[in-house]
């Protein structure tokens, strides 16, 4: 510390001199950095993540696919009836010809009570 006492004669001028404004630019060098220094959050990795594949790999799995919905289209699955079981009910899975009751009433039918049907 300086001596109360003495006269340097710059300290006049220093109690003139005020400290110039910072340029503009640097708040944003100051964010850039912060910025820089922050992880960014697991969501933001997660969402702006890549995943390069090699284009022979990509048209070939595009050409896969694309065979396997044109086979499923072309050979559809045909419903199967399902079988007999202990209880004694009939159950078939397929709605061909299905005509709702006009009462809506439900009715269960036993595998012995239908015409024609055989015991397991």
């Amino acid at each position: 510390m300086k001596d109360p006492e003495s006269h340097d004669p710059l300290d006049h001028l220093l109690n003139e001199w005020s400290a110039p404004e910072p340029p503009p630019a640097l708040d944003t060098r100051i964010e850039a950095a912060l910025r820089a220094r922050r992880r960014p959050s697991l969501w933001h990795r997660f969402w702006s993540s890549r995943i390069s594949i090699p284009a022979p790999a990509m048209a070939a799995l595009v050409l896969i696919l694309a065979a396997a919905f044109w086979w499923r289209t072309r050979n559809p699955v045909t419903p199967v009836p399902a079988h007999n079981n202990e209880a004694g009910y009939f159950t078939k899975v397929e709605a061909a010809g299905f005509q709702p009751l006009p009462d809506g009433a439900i009715r269960i039918i036993r595998a012995t009570d239908r015409k024609g049907a055989q015991r397991p």
